[in-house]
């Protein structure tokens, strides 16, 4: 299990890899955000350098990766809840 970790521990130097940020402040907790870090961005968005972070009242306090993208898997084998079987063969007969 992930643990969320101090922003101050982040390495400053990533790419455009979404993680996940949250602000721990005293008397209130945020949602968890995805977002990018791209310092360049600070000044434009007032985002404090994470791009798509909604509050521009203050920055994210702790961050954690996203899990990795779980590899390719056929259509035969994805489950489609709540499609009717008229729509499932629509799906499964499209070419990957």
């Amino acid at each position: 299990m992930s643990k969320w970790i101090p922003i101050s521990q982040m390495d400053k130097n990533r790419d455009r890899t979404m993680f996940v940020v949250i602000a721990v402040l005293p008397n209130y907790t945020t949602d968890p955000w995805a977002v990018w870090y791209q310092p360049e961005n600070t000044t434009e968005y007032q985002n404090h350098g994470f791009v798509r972070w909604p509050h521009k009242e203050f920055a994210p306090t702790h961050y954690m990766e996203l899990p990795e993208t779980p590899k390719f898997m056929k259509r035969e084998n994805v489950q489609i809840m709540g499609l009717s079987d008229g729509l499932r063969k629509v799906w499964n007969s499209r070419k990957s």
